[in-house]
Order: C-alpha cells, then structure tokens, then sequence
C-alpha cells in the first residue's frame, strides 16, 4: 500500500513538472508570436517607407529630367536644388580643361544652390604669381577666370 502511494505521489509530481513545464513551453511561444507580430509590423512600415521614398526619388528624377530644359536662372533660384544633387546619379557629361600643365588644380568649394565649384591653379600671369581661381559653372559647363 505504502508503495502504492509513493507511485502515486511521484506520478503527481511528475505530472505538476510537466504542466509546469508545459505552461513555460506556451508562454514561450505566445511571446515568440508577439515578437513576431511585432517584427512583421516593423517589416510592413518599413516596406512603406521605402515605397515611398522610392516614389518621391523617382518623382524628382522626374522633375530633374523636365528641369534639364529650363533656363539657368530658374535651375539656379530652385530652392530644391541641393537636394536633387544629392540624389542624382552622375555620367560624364564634358570634359572641361581647366589647365595645360599636369595637375596643380585643386577644388576650393562647390555650391549645389548655385551650380558653382571653384577651382585653385597655378597662375600663368607673371603680374599675379601664385594661384588664381575658376569658377566652373556645373549648370552650363562655363569656365570663368576670376583671377588668375
């Protein structure tokens, strides 16, 4: 009878150990599914902004392509013109001579609002020794010496 019992009360613990165990294995997986609700949110809002951005990118390709036929001065008072740089993809287009000896020429600043980058190169003119300065339009592909 004795040993009846303690069958008895090991088959019991046995079995709250299993519940126990059994109740943790589901709390596990009901949080596993949260989190990945949660992740598949995440995934969706990103998917959208991506969308998104990918559209506007593409409207502003667009507008970008469409400013290609306007006027310096009006590409130039564009107050979205920096940001459109930025999402350009770049080919060579011209190449601009800025000097006949090898190298010496070094960029000083560009302008994205105003299509500028001015350039720093050795002076031919014996009056001002030293280096003198170009401005290179990126709108028109002009060259101006401002001082050389």
């Amino acid at each position: 009878m004795k040993k009846l019992k303690s069958e008895l009360e090991k088959a019991l613990q046995d079995l709250n150990s299993e519940k126990q165990l059994r109740r943790k294995a589901e709390i596990q997986a009901s949080e596993m599914k949260l989190n990945c609700q949660a992740i598949e949110r995440s995934l969706s809002i990103l998917t959208a902004n991506y969308r998104s951005l990918q559209e506007q990118f593409n409207q502003q390709k667009l507008q970008v392509s469409v400013n290609n036929g306007a006027s310096t001065s009006q590409m130039a008072s564009n107050n979205n013109l920096e940001t459109k740089c930025n999402l350009m993809k770049y080919a060579m287009d011209k190449l601009i001579k800025l000097t006949e000896e090898n190298g010496g020429c070094r960029t000083v600043a560009f302008s994205a609002r105003f299509g500028a980058l001015l350039v720093s190169q050795p002076s031919n003119n014996n009056i001002f020794p030293g280096f003198g300065i170009k401005k290179v339009s990126t709108l028109n592909k002009i060259v101006t010496h401002l001082n050389s």
